[in-house]
């Protein structure tokens, strides 16, 4: 064990690891856009989504509904996690926008979103499809 009188050991040679492991990290880290087509919104969600991300999961769906476009789409392809928190803000996301008569749907939902969602019951949050891309 250390003292605070003896120095720690370094070596200056020794490669840093930090690089080493961000590399592990390169995708995971959440990013999202908003792309607003006409009367309709796109929000493509990249990397991994968990609590640790829901307040910029918020802000994206606060930009992507500023302008109250006709529909929200969330583009799921790029996501690679979503958690149970995150699918929670997209179905609240969904009641919002319907409640105020705007269409909600995804895009490209994975096998793990279409299963978490069975499972709590929200099939409507994945049965949409209709979402046009262009």
């Amino acid at each position: 064990m250390s003292t605070a009188s003896e120095p720690i050991p370094s070596d200056e040679h020794q490669a840093n690891p930090v690089p080493e492991a961000a590399d592990r990290f390169v995708g995971r880290y959440p990013e999202a856009a908003v792309d607003a087509r006409g009367p309709n919104v796109i929000v493509t969600l990249l990397g991994e989504w968990d609590f640790s991300s829901l307040s910029a999961l918020q802000a994206a769906f606060e930009a992507a509904v500023a302008d109250a476009p006709d529909t929200v789409c969330v583009d799921l392809a790029g996501a690679t996690f979503i958690d149970v928190a995150c699918l929670g803000e997209i179905r609240r996301m969904q009641h919002e926008q319907e409640a105020r008569g705007a269409r909600f749907e995804l895009l490209h939902p994975s096998d793990m979103v279409r299963s978490v969602a069975s499972v709590l019951g929200w099939e409507p949050l994945v049965d949409g499809g209709g979402c046009e891309e262009g």
